[in-house]
């Protein structure tokens, strides 16, 4: 894996509008940002499409690229539930002269930081705790994510002890323009 270009890491507990945050900054041309598409072993949801939003695998075969070193970060968010990096994808955005932007979550952003110490900007976005009791009350009322409270919960906990010093930049926003 070349070490060679450019990364902008955007991580935060789920539910936190990292994604938001992501596709404005693709929006702003001056920064030449190409996002960089997660593998997950979860089906897709709503209007979501392969290769645009995810690369979607079978559980089996996400294992199977993760035991052949296909990702350059990956690991089990839900019970049963992967999500990662592929190195071609990083290489991909690289070949185009780009910046790579992540929107991954806590533990992949340290991953990637740890991959790639000198060429990557981490930004962790804290979440007002309020949200978080409103995305729970969510996932109460809809049944697809219930069964995800129990991890959801676990997860806050352990990013709650302070994840964040890992690093470069900290930031509480609820708009889009105060983070940006």
């Amino acid at each position: 894996m070349r070490k060679n270009g450019k990364c902008i890491v955007l991580s935060a507990p789920s539910g936190s509008g990292k994604t938001t945050i992501a596709k404005h900054l693709l929006t702003l041309e001056s920064i030449n940002l190409n996002f960089s598409i997660s593998a997950t072993s979860r089906e897709p949801r709503g209007a979501e499409k392969k290769g645009k939003d995810y690369f979607f695998l079978s559980h089996k075969l996400f294992l199977e690229k993760a035991e052949s070193n296909a990702f350059a970060e990956y690991e089990e968010v839900y019970p049963g539930v992967f999500y990662g990096t592929y190195h071609s994808e990083i290489n991909r955005i690289w070949d185009q002269g780009q910046t790579v932007l992540f929107d991954i979550d806590v533990e992949g952003g340290i991953s990637i930081k740890k991959l790639f110490p000198v060429n990557t900007l981490t930004i962790f976005k804290l979440t007002r705790i309020n949200h978080i009791f409103d995305l729970k009350k969510y996932a109460h009322k809809n049944t697809c994510m219930i069964s995800n409270l129990q991890s959801f919960d676990m997860k806050m906990n352990i990013e709650r002890k302070s994840n964040h010093h890992h690093f470069d930049e900290s930031c509480l926003g609820s708009r889009r323009q105060t983070i940006v």
